[in-house]
């Protein structure tokens, strides 16, 4: 994690201009930490966030409507997160022992290039509890009245060359 910090460090300070999906009132002190970032977002396309490489499936909102207020747990990690087999297990392992109802957006690069399998049993015994999607639309998630919390750990972060 240490060496992927210090490259986009490096990255920043040798780019002449950095464009950012932000927004400056969202932070506005961030621009005196980055002079040179451009923020040009959030971006959407006819109304709609832009960026997403997959589908989002909508069924998760309805089965949304069917919670009570407040009651679930919105596990999403985004595109540059990625699981190793046991932090992935431990991960499923907690959703269930929770108890509480999650919807959990497992993409398909959340794991080192293998799939993640979930643990056995995991499947059938949060049938009742849980959710698990590819992609969610995750503004509409995030201002669902079902929704506790979010839960977002960036975890592997991966750097790669273009």
């Amino acid at each position: 994690m240490f060496k992927y910090v210090k490259s986009i460090h490096q990255t920043l300070e040798l780019s002449d201009w950095v464009l950012c999906s932000w927004f400056q009132e969202l932070d506005p002190s961030a621009s005196h930490l980055l002079p040179n970032i451009i923020p040009v977002g959030p971006l959407l396309a006819n109304g709609k966030p832009s960026g997403n490489f997959w589908s989002e499936d909508l069924t998760c909102l309805t089965w949304l409507d069917r919670q009570s207020p407040g009651s679930v747990i919105y596990a999403a990690f985004g595109s540059a997160s990625v699981f190793n087999q046991h932090q992935f297990n431990e991960l499923a392992l907690g959703l269930e022992l929770v108890g509480r109802p999650f919807l959990w957006v497992v993409g398909p690069e959340l794991s080192y290039g293998n799939s993640c399998y979930y643990p056995d049993g995991f499947v059938q015994s949060v049938a009742n509890l849980g959710r698990v999607v590819r992609w969610a639309p995750q503004e509409m998630v995030l201002a669902h009245p079902s929704l506790a919390c979010y839960l977002h750990i960036v975890v592997g972060i991966q750097s790669w060359r273009g």
